[in-house]
């Protein structure tokens, strides 16, 4: 039957647009597939830029932490040793070891508050020490000023801030006062350092840390009153972020990224402080990928901008995508190419083309899915037979040893060149058990290809027999597996490292189930990791309930990241405080919070330890005057609101100028230490006993009237002079006290009145013969003056000349006397001790 000719017309027709039409197609599906590949390396760079920029964010802050702790060390030696020498400083500084430890810091220092009227003695004091040249610049007439008193290492470029006055300068000063208000440590705008020369010029910030001397936590007000200067620590930026490329791995990376930290939020180039290449205002819009992580040091914003170098991003895109075009094109004008020929052929043999056509599609569809298969699973079969020796391959066989495809499959003897001896023995063996055992086998292999690179191969081959039972073949497979160790190693390595870690690691999901931890965590909180992955952090954590958790939960999406400091409670029962630094993040399209969890147990008892020390005087033990500064009028308000009395003694040695010059001043000391001994033996729980100043001790009892006090005193007076005193292996003479005591009346709450009341009944003890307890007059304080200090040379004169002879107006060594001026303490008599010392001072 005949085809009719419009029809026939229409056909031909249709097969000559056919090859165009393949053509068109295969070019639209090219070119979707391009796309979606470049949008993908586009993320894929994005993701690592972002990533990149999170390290150097965290790197950076990790610095300036360390530095900001260095500076409060440097406080606390302020805090601790109220004045601190220039040597002092200078080793405090060394041990520290900043040059070393601390890459961009410049020094660390300490700059002086200064009010205009201590300007002179402060030029003199300074000038004194071996600096006759040293003046406050810039120069001025000024309220106040802030001199950089040390700056350590003290030379170089750091001399040259030696005298520098901050405050003129509105960046520096902005940070100084900002830090002095707060009470915290405070970060500079950029400047350019006093330090730096006209060589190698680099943008710098400063850090500062107030010192409040002997000052409780206050407001405003207080601190500007009670400011001592600040420790600070100028930074060259250029220095610093070279240390911070280093560390995250980026100092080598410089050819493909830009690293720019700016200070503040804008990205311009008066904010600029480090750029890893010269600032181009147009670099970020090239490619338009990039990355800024903003973080805030020390109360200050700063901008950190990750963006790839100009062409790089481009390059990389284009390397990843431009394949896939080309592949894609070539593969579509071939496959047009071979419809034409078809089309062109289809008038001459219609239908043993159409047939031979579909069995030579369906046989390129197998191969075709057979070699990307092979492609995908970087997998190669081959087959042997066993008579003639003769080896096929596939051609992803080739591909895995590295060998060109058009040229024969290599003998099996051949294999020996490409295989390390211990690898071709093992080979051969295997093949030999499965020519003459009929025996499978599948075994790894490591082997080098023509090109140098090292693959890990797995094996297989199956031995295929004839009707007697012979092997006359082996067939079998060859796979590349060098990716997946390699993967399978980095997961192995970074999950050692992780392991490792000092900082126990957690993942929790957003219901609050622990999904992952470390060894750390396990051995932190004393469960097993297999106990842990079944809890929950409501378990771990006792402050959280589940609606606590579900409000931490929203404020963790809020921010992104939090850092705060909690109590873990291990499963012994005991809690440990800690400190958590905590990320909200998303895997696999689900919620998950990644925290590190650190104990800081031991820290908190140092800053215990610290706090102990500050308030401890270091010869006898007890408490110090700064304690007594800040306990006397809490004491005192307790006693008014609860209508209970309080008393308050000032203890003072006899005769102890002679004594130390008599005796030495290790005698002096070993003297003094006994009486501390005593003093914290013989006192009750709530009593306060404080080194007041050299020999003087000032002692605050609660619940003690002004009789009750004597009685006490005049018996802890009576056992001073008891003590056995030792020093060098010499045993030395007793020696006395002189005490007043002042009660506090009900309506008083000037604690330097009251110690004013006992100063001067001390005083009131010597007078009327030393070795005594003198109970004070209301009115006492207020108008007694001390005795002058001629006067009081002149009776030490006289004493140490009449050396052990008898004192006038004096008891006797070993005899004791209280005197009672209020009508409360009519009780309290004169009395004599049971047992008088040999010799005494007093």
């Amino acid at each position: 039957m005949k085809t009719p000719r419009g029809t026939s017309l229409l056909s031909r027709a249709a097969l000559w647009l056919l090859p165009w039409t393949v053509l068109a197609l295969g070019l639209g599906a090219t070119f979707l597939l391009w796309q979606a590949n470049r949008h993908a390396a586009e993320l894929e760079l994005e993701v690592e830029l972002r990533t990149r920029a999170a390290k150097i964010a965290y790197s950076i802050d990790y610095r300036l932490r360390n530095t900001i702790q260095v500076l409060r060390g440097v406080a606390a030696l302020f805090d601790a040793s109220g004045e601190v020498t220039r040597d002092e400083f200078r080793r405090y500084v060394e041990g520290l070891g900043v040059v070393e430890h601390y890459p961009g810091m410049q020094g660390i220092g300490f700059s002086r508050f200064i009010p205009a009227d201590r300007l002179a003695d402060h030029l003199a004091s300074v000038r004194a020490e071996g600096f006759p040249d040293y003046r406050i610049r810039p120069e001025g007439e000024r309220s106040f000023y802030t001199a950089v008193l040390f700056l350590e290492p003290f030379s170089g470029r750091n001399l040259s801030a030696f005298g520098y006055d901050m405050s003129p300068d509105p960046v520096r000063w902005a940070a100084a006062s900002r830090a002095r208000d707060s009470g915290e440590p405070a970060l500079s705008g950029k400047v350019t350092l006093v330090q730096e020369t006209q060589t190698d010029r680099q943008p710098g910030f400063l850090i500062f840390v107030p010192v409040f001397p002997n000052l409780p936590a206050a407001d405003v007000v207080t601190r500007r009153a009670n400011l001592f200067g600040w420790a600070y620590s100028p930074v060259r930026m250029d220095d610093m972020m070279r240390g911070v490329l280093d560390a995250v791995g980026l100092e080598g990376s410089v050819d493909a990224f830009e690293v720019s930290v700016y200070d503040g939020d804008r990205l311009t180039r008066d904010s600029l402080l480090f750029a890893s290449e010269p600032w181009d205002p147009a670099s970020a819009s090239a490619s338009g990928i990039n990355a800024i992580q903003r973080i805030e040091p020390g109360g200050h914003p700063w901008a950190i901008q990750v963006l790839p170098r100009p062409g790089f991003a481009a390059e990389r895109i284009s390397r990843e995508s431009t394949p896939f075009a080309l592949i894609g094109g070539i593969s579509s004008l071939l496959f047009a190419l071979l419809v034409g020929v078809l089309v062109a052929s289809h008038r001459r043999v219609a239908d043993a083309l159409r047939l031979a056509d579909r069995a030579n599609g369906q046989l390129r569809e197998r191969e075709r899915d057979l070699l990307w298969a092979q492609c995908t699973a970087q997998l190669g079969n081959w087959s042997l037979d066993v008579a003639s020796g003769r080896v096929s391959w596939s051609e992803g066989l080739f591909r895995i040893w590295g060998l060109d495809p058009s040229r024969d499959a290599p003998s099996y003897e051949v294999h020996r060149d490409l295989m390390a001896p211990g690898e071709w023995s093992r080979l051969d063996r295997a093949v030999s058990e499965a020519v003459h055992e009929g025996k499978p086998y599948q075994i790894d292999l490591s082997i080098r290809r023509a090109d140098g690179a090292e693959r890990s191969l797995i094996a297989i081959g199956t031995p295929e027999r004839d009707a007697e039972g012979h092997v006359v073949r082996l067939t079998g497979t060859v796979q590349d597996v060098t990716d997946r160790k390699r993967a399978e190693a980095a997961l192995y390595f970074t999950q050692t490292v992780v392991d490792r870690m000092g900082d126990a690691a957690y993942w929790t999901s957003s219901e609050g189930r622990i999904r992952y931890v470390n060894a750390a965590a396990s051995h932190m909180l004393g469960y097993g990791r297999e106990e842990l992955l079944g809890m929950s952090a409501m378990d771990i954590e006792p402050q959280y309930t589940r609606e606590r958790w579900d409000t931490h939960w929203l404020d963790l999406q809020r921010a992104g990241s939090m850092r705060l400091e909690s109590v873990h409670r291990r499963k012994d029962g005991v809690c440990i405080p800690v400190e958590i630094s905590v990320d909200h993040f998303l895997f696999d399209g689900v919620e998950y919070a990644c925290g590190l969890v650190r104990d800081i147990g031991e820290r908190q008892r140092i800053q215990e330890m610290l706090r102990e020390q500050a308030v401890r005087d270091p010869l006898t033990g007890l408490f110090n005057r700064r304690y007594l500064d800040e306990t006397l009028p809490r004491e005192l308000r307790y006693s008014q609101r609860n209508g209970e009395p309080l008393a308050v003694a000032m203890l003072d040695l006899d005769h102890f100028k002679v004594f130390n010059d008599r005796f030495g001043h290790d005698a002096g000391d070993a003297a003094l230490r006994a009486i501390g001994d005593l003093l914290r033996t013989s006192l009750r729980a709530g009593d306060i006993a404080c080194r007041y100043g050299g020999e003087e001790i000032t002692l605050v009892l609660p619940g003690a009237g002004s009789a009750e006090a004597a009685k006490r005193l005049d018996t802890l007076r009576r056992a001073m002079t008891r003590l056995r005193l030792v020093s060098r292996e010499r045993e030395l003479p007793p020696i006395s006290v002189s005490i007043g005591v002042a009660a506090v009346a009900p309506d008083e709450t000037d604690p330097g009145r009251v110690l004013a009341r006992a100063d001067a009944a001390m005083y009131r003890a010597k007078r009327q013969g030393r070795n005594r307890v003198v109970i004070s007059e209301e009115s006492e304080g207020i108008a007694t003056v001390r005795v002058s200090e001629k006067d009081q040379d002149r009776q030490i004169v006289a004493d140490a000349a009449r050396e052990h002879e008898e004192v006038p107006n004096a008891v006797r060594p070993g005899e004791a006397a209280v005197e009672c001026v209020e009508d409360d303490a009519e009780g309290v008599e004169k009395s004599a001790d049971d047992e008088a010392p040999k010799t005494c001072l007093g």
